[in-house]
């Protein structure tokens, strides 16, 4: 093989193992003053009736970054389906950020996964 051939291929396989699916545990916590790693996370509840209506959680990339998304219809912008479990939650469509680091991926059955 050539060797910019084995460049190449040492190249594309940096480039996989930077693209690997990441895996990150969703840990439920009760404080928001707790939250600081990766996949932590906290309800927000309706004032009304108590029920969670937006889960808020640390970007399981590592950045720090807070986000939240509504499980619930809003009178204006998206919710996602959430499957009703507190401790793992499984939330669809994908969650995709915007902003900072574009992390997209999962909330499945209690696991961050990166798409």
């Amino acid at each position: 093989m050539p060797a910019g051939g084995l460049r190449a291929l040492a190249a594309h396989y940096n480039y996989l193992q930077q693209k690997a699916v990441m895996s990150v545990t969703a840990t439920r916590l009760e404080n928001f003053d707790d939250l600081q790693n990766p996949g932590d996370f906290i309800w927000s509840h309706n004032m009304s009736d108590g029920e969670p209506s937006c889960i808020l959680f640390v970007c399981p990339c590592g950045c720090g970054d807070l986000t939240g998304v509504p499980v619930r219809p809003a009178p204006q912008g998206p919710h996602w389906n959430w499957n009703g479990d507190k401790d793992k939650p499984t939330l669809t469509p994908s969650l995709q950020r915007l902003d900072n680091c574009k992390w997209h991926g999962f909330l499945t059955d209690g696991e961050f996964r990166s798409c």
